[in-house]
């Protein structure tokens, strides 16, 4: 499986076209090698040979690195308070579950001294920290490597690329914390007793590995303003609440997976004879309990390093502007914003668009107004505009072949009205006469010696069903893409509204027909995909959702540059096409 953070999985096949001293290159259509722990050149700090200046000089962020090294140390440097959080709350899982299983409700003095034995052992404390360190370091290294990506889906599916991986991860964490309890504890619990307790233990997290592998989101994608800053406190006290929350789904989930397991075990008992003998443990209810609290246990750790993971390592990170002396930073690899966004790593390139909408909305966006020295050429605007218009033009050609495959798909099913004595004057008429008057013509069909049609009729509308039950329909665009070209389409927007006041040399309106027939053109492909498909806009479909959700952000960019330019929007050299459908988008009864 191509490792995740930063491999490329999109099938965009751009070229890039600047106009600062750069050469073309294409993003590649295939993913990239680069993981999330980069190594070989990309990953070495370069040496710095020459004499010290006089005087200090203030450099800036990522000054004498190359653009993938110094993106990578900062996503690599977050990692640490993930693992920090990850940590604290597998302590509280580990500690919770030795004690749980010391706990035996037909001898409660037996179980009470056991439980203060514990307390009071130095070696259970050790271990204790130990087992749980070993066990927030593997699945964090192993998830943050093999599964968590940019390029994932946020839908539950039985055939999601980061399934087989996920699945192994957590089986494997999960058949370790079921193994290092008995370590822990220093007696041979529940499970451990019987061929069928053990059986029914390991169904258990079984179930639950293969739950949260097709559940939970591994998908990379900013949250907003989730919390108000990423320090240890904040984290620990979110992710606390978040638990509190969500703690009946948990108990849900952890009876769909004991039901299954239990299930599943009973079948297993009555086929095997060696299963058979213990089969009435399965009705014990302080082996049910302590699986129970395990498997509970398994999808609460899962949920929290999901959501930390997001949102540490989704936190934004700011790419210096080019300077007005434009020519020295030319280089592909030096640290800027215009590098990163045409970078080939997709990672890198998600940050780059996040930071570009982030900038375009403050206050200080006049500086992407402004002119290169010398030569008084408009090279940052540019080069922002055409990263923008490639990203947005991408995802309207997906959205575009997608229409066309649903309309050739939905073609090939129509059968042409046949010709009444090869007449074509007659289509019309015979249209209009009832079915009971049309002259019939007898059509010599061999009947099959096993008409199966009416047993397959039956049989499909429950295959299918269960098939959609496992599988979801994928998202006509990638996400990643839809969000880099949301960020685009609304930096754009906030850029074209800002510069009729803060453009002081036009820069802008010299490009704002094309960005217009940009915007346009998404608009329209995202209308033609939603009828084409009869999507409704209150649908529970998340391939569906997206498209929504991108036609929105083209709407509202069309409508801020139509109230920005409204008196002189015939001066701006639109086509009357165009100026039909600004005006339709811009309507808000459209809206």
């Amino acid at each position: 499986m191509e490792p995740s953070f930063g491999g490329y999985h999109s099938t965009a096949d751009f070229s890039r076209d600047s106009n600062y001293h750069t050469p073309n290159r294409a993003y590649p259509s295939s993913p990239a090698t680069s993981s999330f722990n980069q190594s070989g050149p990309l990953r070495q700090r370069p040496t710095f040979n020459g004499s010290v200046a006089a005087k200090p000089v203030p450099t800036p962020p990522g000054s004498g690195q190359k653009l993938k090294s110094w993106f990578y140390d900062i996503v690599n440097k977050r990692q640490l308070n993930v693992l920090k959080v990850n940590y604290i709350f597998t302590v509280i899982a580990f500690f919770g579950l030795a004690l749980i299983s010391r706990l035996v409700i037909w001898a409660p003095l037996e179980s009470v001294a056991g439980v203060f034995g514990l307390l009071v052992s130095p070696q259970f404390w050790v271990s204790l920290f130990i087992v749980s360190g070993l066990f927030a370091s593997a699945i964090n290294y192993f998830t943050t490597n093999y599964v968590f990506c940019a390029s994932n889906e946020s839908f539950t599916s039985a055939d999601r690329p980061e399934l087989p991986a996920a699945f192994l991860i957590f089986l494997l964490g999960s058949s370790f914390m079921l193994c290092s309890i008995s370590f822990l504890t220093g007696i041979v619990t529940s499970w451990m007793q019987s061929s069928t307790a053990f059986v029914f233990a390991f169904l258990s997290i079984f179930v639950a590995a293969a739950k949260i592998s097709a559940e939970n989101d591994f998908r990379l994608y900013y949250l907003g303003d989730a919390v108000p800053s990423t320090s240890l406190k904040t984290l620990l006290r979110f992710a606390y609440k978040t638990v509190q929350k969500d703690a009946f789904e948990y108990l849900v989930r952890t009876a769909v997976t004991l039901r299954y397991s239990c299930g599943a075990t009973f079948i297993l008992s009555i086929l095997s004879s060696s299963l058979r003998s213990y089969i009435f443990v399965l009705f014990d209810p302080i082996l049910i309990a302590q699986i129970a609290a395990i498997v509970g246990a398994i999808f609460v750790l899962s949920d929290l390093l999901c959501l930390i993971t997001n949102i540490v390592t989704m936190d934004k990170v700011e790419f210096v502007l080019p300077t007005p002396y434009f020519f020295s930073d030319a280089r592909p690899d030096v640290v800027n914003l215009v590098n990163a966004l045409n970078s080939d790593d997709l990672l890198l390139r998600l940050f780059a668009f996040h930071d570009f909408y982030t900038k375009a909305r403050s206050e200080n966006r006049a500086v992407f107004f402004t002119l290169s020295q010398p030569g008084n050429h408009p090279r940052l605007w540019d080069s922002v505009f055409f990263s923008c218009q490639k990203a947005i033009q991408h995802v309207s050609d997906t959205f575009m072949k997608e229409t066309e495959n649903v309309l050739i798909k939905n073609s090939a099913g129509l059968r042409h009205v046949p010709f009444l004595n090869n007449d074509r004057s007659t289509v019309k008429s015979s249209l209009l006469v009832p079915p009971t008057l049309k002259p019939k013509t007898a059509i010599q069909t061999r009947k099959p010696l096993f008409d199966f049609a009416p047993l397959t009729s039956k049989i499909r509308p429950f295959v299918e069903a269960t098939k959609n039950h496992f599988i979801a329909p994928k998202p006509f665009a990638p996400s990643v893409d839809t969000d880099i070209a949301a960020f685009a389409v609304e930096g754009l927007g906030s850029l074209v509204e800002a510069s009729y006041t803060q453009d002081r040399f036009g820069i802008v309106q010299k490009r704002l027909p094309q960005i217009v027939e940009t915007l346009l053109d998404l608009g329209v492909a995202c209308d033609q995909l939603i009828r084409a498909k009869a999507m409704r806009q209150q649908t529970t479909v998340y391939a569906e959702q997206r498209v929504f959700m991108i036609r929105a952000s083209a709407i509202a960019a069309l409508t801020d540059i139509y109230t920005a330019f409204q008196s002189h929007i015939y001066d701006l050299s639109l086509t009357p096409n165009q100026l039909t459908q600004l005006n339709e988008y811009a309507n808000p009864k459209h809206l």
